[in-house]
């Protein structure tokens, strides 16, 4: 889609702030009630897109103490089998959630994560973990996960960047978080208490998201001086090179945490702006839906991205130079498809886009 076709709906979204549409059908850009609902956004991310920080730890108990006979491939498709489902239901609670309104599906997705998790807790069974760890909360995260993506362009227009960033870096911040706080438990208080604590924790955080959170009637920063579109390309671009220029030649401790800061930094944004992007090219109107539609195309890289990597670090003999190319020639390839899209909208190169 070109810029010249979204145009006039852009236009018609600048319009609110003249007063040509009822109040309802306004951006606030400010106020307690918008930052709130941001904030609600970010205690959903901090414990949805956050757990596959905490699968981490989990996975590496698993094989530690509960399935030292099961190798880490396969404990990792776990991950893969939450990640690819939760991106290909958030397809699908897009538009439920365009149709039937934001709140059901919030809470129906909170009932069904504590359930998985609570069940996780009396998984002693490898196949009990992909079926709760695995299927099923893959499942009820996808249900929320584009609506909490998509809802802070609800209530901000010119600060539609920063208000959506603030709400997705919940899955950075608290991932980090949490997955230090399950480290402790897990050595203190062993796996059972760990998933009961870890549930009730998250049933009081969705309790108090879903009273700040609020639908409208509708109609980072750097996104908002620069454009969405051109700070989505860099985050690809920039990752791989990272990739290439830093991790290929990491080989002390030092430079691994560089490295980690660098990429995190850039990778991160990729995240905060998928929905940001998806407006500024096609409004606001079923953001959810389409927000939904670009998640589920991430979900065959989730899914098949440590499996392949697996077998590449294998057969280079554990060099993880092999890897390191592979990843990063990946990401750039990625960055080229995003340029191809960005000139297509808009074929200036300095333009705000």
């Amino acid at each position: 889609m070109t810029k010249e076709k979204v145009a006039e709906g852009h236009d018609e979204e600048k319009s609110h702030e003249a007063g040509s549409y009822p109040l309802e059908w306004q951006y606030p850009d400010v106020g307690a009630r918008a930052w709130l609902v941001v904030l609600g956004c970010f205690m959903f991310a901090s414990t949805c897109m956050a757990y596959g920080l905490v699968w981490g730890v989990l996975q590496d108990y698993y094989h530690t103490y509960m399935f030292p006979e099961t190798s880490l491939s396969i404990l990792s498709l776990a991950g893969g089998v939450q990640n690819i489902l939760m991106n290909g239901t958030a397809y699908l609670s897009g538009g439920l959630g365009d149709r039937y309104g934001y709140k059901k599906l919030f809470i129906l997705s909170s009932i069904l994560t504590y359930l998985c998790l609570l069940a996780s807790a009396f998984s002693t069974k490898l196949y009990l973990v992909f079926l709760f760890q695995g299927i099923f909360l893959g499942f009820s995260h996808g249900l929320g996960m584009p609506l909490y993506m998509s809802l802070p362009s609800q209530w901000f227009l010119e600060k539609r960047g920063v208000a959506t960033g603030l709400a997705v870096s919940g899955s950075g911040i608290c991932g980090g978080v949490s997955s230090l706080i399950v480290r402790k438990l897990l050595s203190t208080v062993g796996f059972r208490k760990t998933m009961l604590i870890y549930s009730s924790m998250h049933a009081v955080i969705w309790i108090t998201a879903l009273c700040w959170l609020k639908e409208r009637i509708l109609a980072g920063r750097l996104a908002d001086y620069f454009g969405p579109i051109n700070i989505f390309f860099s985050s690809f671009f920039f990752g791989g090179l990272f990739q290439l220029l830093i991790w290929t030649f990491a080989k002390t401790y030092a430079s691994i945490i560089v490295f980690s800061i660098l990429n995190g930094l850039v990778g991160c944004w990729f995240l905060s702006l998928l929905p940001v992007v998806c407006a500024e090219l096609f409004g606001v109107q079923g953001l959810s839906t389409i927000t939904g539609s670009m998640v589920l195309a991430n979900s065959p890289g989730q899914m098949a991205g440590a499996p392949i990597a697996g077998p590449i670090l294998s057969a280079s003999g554990g060099n993880w130079v092999a890897v390191t190319m592979y990843s990063g020639g990946i990401t750039v390839l990625g960055a080229l498809c995003v340029l191809y899209a960005r000139f297509s909208y808009e074929k200036r190169i300095w333009a705000f886009a």
